[in-house]
């Protein structure tokens, strides 16, 4: 490659890591015109601006043909298997991992590819070998990626007192990451730690708030009307005998959980939290009010999805619906077709 290519590719990276589309696409178009075209790192560049636009099968064909012109190139490896890992098609992306990782020589960014070999194995039900996987790691187990994938690991394999260590490290490390807290508050509470969980979850509430442009308004009037007509909508959906349970409860929409909501056991995540006597042992659990968090089902919203707006919204809707059936009314083994299912 020459120097005006690699310049060019380079900038377009640095772009995308800046969330500039404008820029990456620019640089993208000037590193074509000058023949890098069949290049590996040109074919990269455009799967990542394939992949931010939302053009997935232009992503993955640009991505699997810069694999294939750059097959040690670790970078290019990763985001391809990465794509693949998010695009659920998990078996081309272990392929790839694998290949990646039996080439003799090469050094750099093998342990990263162990670790997401690990998170894809986790996913594929086999917590197992995404151990064994992790323990192959050999200089990132001070990194956060290391102690994210580790404690979750050991979390499905049901070794709650060492992932809530590790998970704890991880936390302390990144105080001001509210997704490590989420994750721990989520293996606390299963562990039957409350009230330490419900402090984690609190913690959440605080940083996301923090991120949010949306400040604290109140919706109007319209956006009210409009989310609890969609809600009733999903509420379709639900069969007959659950839909009992839900009957007379009144729905409101506010912008996110309050903190006392949050220390009474919400999620600080859903976009529909069920407020009342939830179920314990031998209540059934009373229902006193449906709220929708209007900035939760905002921040929900992926642009890259191919979905339109309005089907990402009811399928937020109806999931975090389905989470809220199964945490108040004690319903674990609740399942439920999708929307329109």
């Amino acid at each position: 490659m020459s120097n005006e290519l690699t310049a060019l590719v380079e900038r377009g990276i640095e772009a995308i890591s800046n969330d500039d589309l404008d820029s990456a696409m620019s640089a993208l178009s000037a590193a074509r015109e000058a023949g890098g075209d069949g290049d590996g790192r040109v074919l990269h560049l455009a799967g990542l601006v394939g992949w931010i636009q939302g053009n997935l099968d232009e992503a993955a064909s640009n991505l699997l043909q810069a694999v294939e012109a750059a097959p040690a190139n670790a970078m290019i490896q990763l985001d391809a298997a990465e794509f693949l890992f998010v695009e659920g098609e998990l078996e081309e992306a272990e392929s790839i991992l694998r290949e990646f990782l039996d080439q003799a020589g090469v050094t750099e960014g093998q342990d990263d590819a162990r670790m997401l070999l690990a998170q894809l194995r986790l996913e594929d039900d086999d917590a197992e070998e995404a151990l064994e996987v992790l323990d192959t790691v050999e200089t990132s187990k001070d990194r956060i990626e290391y102690l994210v994938s580790r404690g979750g690991v050991l979390f499905a394999l049901g070794r709650h007192d060492e992932s809530i260590d590790i998970m704890s490290k991880a936390t302390d490390s990144e105080p001001e990451d509210a997704d490590l807290h989420y994750q721990l508050g989520v293996v606390l509470h299963a562990s039957g730690r409350a009230d330490e969980a419900c402090a984690r979850m609190v913690k959440v509430l605080e940083l996301d708030g923090a991120q949010r442009d949306s400040g604290s308004e109140l919706p109007d009037s319209d956006v009210r009307r409009d989310l609890t007509e969609r809600f009733e909508a999903i509420l379709e959906e639900v069969p007959e005998p659950i839909m009992k349970r839900l009957a007379g409860a009144p729905i409101t929409v506010a912008t996110a959980p309050t903190k006392a909501q949050v220390q009474a056991g919400l999620d600080p995540r859903s976009a529909v939290a069920f407020v009342g006597d939830a179920a314990g042992p031998t209540e059934e659990g009373t229902l006193a009010q449906i709220v929708i968090m209007r900035d939760l089902l905002v921040d929900a919203l992926d642009e890259r999805d191919e979905m339109s707006e309005e089907e990402q919204i009811e399928e937020i809707l109806f999931e975090s619906t389905l989470v809220e059936l199964r945490r108040f009314f004690a319903m674990e083994e609740l399942v439920v077709a999708g929307v329109g299912g």
